[in-house]
C-alpha cells in the first residue's frame, strides 16, 4: 500500500469513526448506548479512539457524552485519566469540555479529578445553562436524554445538583417537569424535597405538573411519598386536582412465579394510530427480596408486539433465542398490583436496593393511572395465607394437592430450581442411592440448613403469588392447592412437606 493509499484509508477510518460516534446521540436505552461503543472500540485503533474523544468532549448530547464514557472506559485506564487530566487543566478549552472531561474521569474511571484544575470553573454556568438548554431540546424527541442528564448530574456533590436546580428555574415552566420528575427521584433526600417542592409550585397552573406528582405517589419509597402526598393535599385545598386518565389499550402479561417468588411482567401499550410505536415495559420482579429488573422501550415496532389474547389465556411467548415464555394474559392492575407489591418488599427491607436507572425514566406510563385495584377475591386470597387456621390438613390431603398441582404446566419453573440444586450433588453420589431415599437425604440436609427459613419463606411467597395467577386465569382448584401450601409451607417439617418431596424427586427424574 502507499503513502498515499494510506492516507486515505486513515482519512476514511476517521470520518467512519466520527460518524460512528455521532450516531450515538441517536441511541435510545443504555443497552444500546454500551453495544454502540463497544463495537466501535473493537473496530478503531487505540490511538485514533483516544484522538477521537477529546475531539468530542465540547459536544452537548447528553446520550453522546455518556458514550464518551464508556468509550473511555475500553481505553487503557491510566492512558485515558491522563489524556482527560490534560484536557481538564487546559484553560484554553471551553468549560464544556473540561468538565466533561472531569465527569468522564470520576463516573466513568473512578479517577475524580482533582478541585484545583477545576476551581476556576466555579463561577461559570453559562456553558452548563447552554447544555441544559440543548439536552432539553434534544430531550424533545429522545426522552433518555434528560435521564443521561440527570444521572451525570447525581455523579457529583449535591451541591452541584442545586446548581442544576438553579438553572432549570430559568427554563419555561413545561420544560422544567420531566427533569423536577427525574430529580425527585435521586438517592439524596434533599435533592428530592428540592425537586418536589418545584413541583408543587408548577402544579399551581401546570397540569402536567400535577401528573408528575401522581405518578411520584407510586415510584417514591414512602417517606418520600408523603411528601409528595402533601403537596397533592395542599394543591387540592386549593381546587387543583389531577384526574387520572382511563388506562385504554394497556395489557399485562404475567408468567407464573417461581421458586424463589419471582415473575416476570410485560406491560404493553400497542400503537395507537397505523404509524406510531408501541410500547413494551418489561420487569423480573422477587416478590420475596424486593429485587426488580427493568428493560423496556417506547418506540417498539407493532410486529414485535405479543398478540392480544382474552383475559386469562395462558400462551407462549417466542423469545428469539429459542426459548419460549409461559405467560398470561392478566388484568393490566394485577400487573401493576406485583410491581407495587415488590416495590413494597425492597423499600421494606433494612437496606433498601436502588432501582433501575431506565424504570425512573419510564415509571409515570405506569402511575399516571389511578392506584391498582384487584378484584377483592384476590385480594382475600392473599391475605388468606397470613390468616391460615391452626389446624394442619392431614396428610392424604396434602399429598393428593401436591400430586395435582406438580401437574400443572405452570410448575416447570419451578422445576428448574430442583434441577439446580440436584445439579451441585456429584452424578457419583446421585448414583450411589435409589432417587427417593437421594430425596429423603436432601431433605434431611435441608432441614438443618442455615439457609432452611429464607428457602421455605421464598417458596411459599412464590406459591401465594401463584394462588393469584392461577385464579385470575379462572383455575380455581389450581388457586385453592397453591393457596394451601403457601400457607403451611413454613409450617411443616422439610420431610413432611409432600409438595417440596414432589419437587426434589421430579426434579432428579428430569436430570
Amino acid at each position: 500500500m502507499t503513502e498515499e493509499h494510506g492516507v486515505i484509508s486513515s482519512f476514511q477510518q476517521r470520518r467512519q469513526l466520527e460518524e460512528a460516534i455521532a450516531n450515538l446521540a441517536t441511541t435510545t436505552t443504555d443497552r444500546e448506548l454500551r453495544n454502540s461503543v463497544a463495537a466501535i472500540a473493537a473496530t478503531y485503533p487505540q490511538a485514533m479512539l483516544m484522538a477521537a474523544l477529546v475531539r468530542n468532549l465540547g459536544n452537548s448530547n447528553s446520550q453522546l457524552r455518556g458514550g464518551l464514557g464508556y468509550l473511555a472506559a475500553h481505553l487503557p485506564h491510566d492512558d485515558a485519566v491522563n489524556l482527560l487530566r490534560q484536557v481538564v487543566a487546559d484553560r484554553q478549552r471551553s468549560p464544556i469540555e473540561r468538565n466533561t472531561a472531569a465527569l468522564i474521569m470520576d463516573r466513568y474511571l473512578n479517577a475524580p479529578a482533582p478541585g484545583a484544575l477545576l476551581a476556576d470553573l466555579a463561577d461559570d454556568d453559562e456553558a452548563p445553562y447552554q447544555s441544559l438548554l440543548e439536552a432539553v431540546e434534544e430531550g424533545r424527541g429522545n426522552r433518555y436524554v434528560l435521564l443521561e442528564y440527570v444521572l451525570q448530574m447525581q455523579q457529583h456533590p449535591a451541591e452541584t445538583a442545586f446548581m442544576v436546580m438553579g438553572l432549570v428555574d430559568r427554563l419555561p415552566a413545561a420544560d422544567r417537569i420531566e427533569l423536577l420528575r427525574l430529580m425527585a427521584q435521586d438517592a439524596r433526600l434533599p435533592v428530592v424535597r428540592a425537586a418536589l417542592d418545584r413541583l408543587g409550585l408548577l402544579a399551581a397552573d401546570e397540569p402536567r405538573a400535577l401528573r408528575a406528582l401522581h405518578t411520584l405517589q407510586f415510584a417514591l419509597q414512602p417517606a418520600r411519598a408523603e411528601q409528595v402526598e402533601r403537596i397533592i393535599r395542599k394543591l387540592q385545598f386549593s381546587g387543583r386536582r389531577y384526574t387520572p386518565p382511563a388506562a385504554d389499550g394497556w395489557r399485562a402479561l404475567v408468567t407464573p412465579p417461581d421458586a424463589g417468588g419471582f415473575l416476570s411482567i410485560w406491560f404493553v401499550q400497542p400503537a395507537t394510530a397505523a404509524d406510531d410505536d408501541g410500547i413494551l415495559l418489561g420487569f423480573i420482579l422477587s416478590l420475596f427480596t424486593g429485587a426488580v429488573q427493568f428493560s423496556g422501550g417506547v418506540d417498539m415496532d407493532a410486529a414485535l408486539l405479543p398478540p392480544p389474547h382474552a383475559l386469562g389465556d395462558i400462551f407462549k411467548v417466542e423469545m428469539g433465542n429459542g426459548t419460549r415464555l409461559t405467560m398470561q394474559e392478566t388484568a393490566f392492575d394485577l400487573g401493576r398490583w406485583f410491581l407495587r407489591t415488590a416495590l413494597a418488599v425492597n423499600w421494606a427491607r433494612e437496606q433498601v436496593q436502588p432501582l433501575p436507572e431506565e424504570y425512573q425514566l419510564y415509571n409515570d406510563l405506569l402511575w399516571e393511572f389511578a392506584a391498582p385495584q384487584i378484584d377483592a377475591a384476590l385480594t382475600q386470597r392473599w391475605a388468606a395465607v397470613t390468616a391460615a387456621p391452626d389446624a394442619l390438613p392431614d396428610p392424604e390431603t396434602l399429598n393428593a394437592a401436591a400430586f395435582a398441582l406438580m401437574e400443572e404446566p405452570a410448575m416447570q419453573s419451578w422445576l428448574v430450581w430442583s434441577v439446580a440444586l440436584w445439579e451441585t450433588v456429584a452424578p457419583s453420589a446421585r448414583r450411589l442411592h435409589a432417587p427417593e431415599m437421594l430425596v429423603r437425604l436432601v431433605l434431611r440436609e435441608l432441614a438443618e440448613a442455615p439457609e432452611k427459613d429464607d428457602l421455605l419463606r421464598a417458596m411459599a411467597t412464590g406459591l401465594r403469588a401463584l394462588a393469584l395467577w392461577f385464579a385470575s386465569a379462572g383455575h380455581l382448584s389450581a388457586a385453592d392447592r397453591a393457596g394451601l401450601f403457601a400457607a403451611w409451607f413454613e409450617r411443616l417439617p422439610a420431610g413432611d412437606n409432600p409438595l417440596l418431596e414432589l419437587l426434589l424427586l421430579r426434579g432428579l427424574q428430569a436430570m
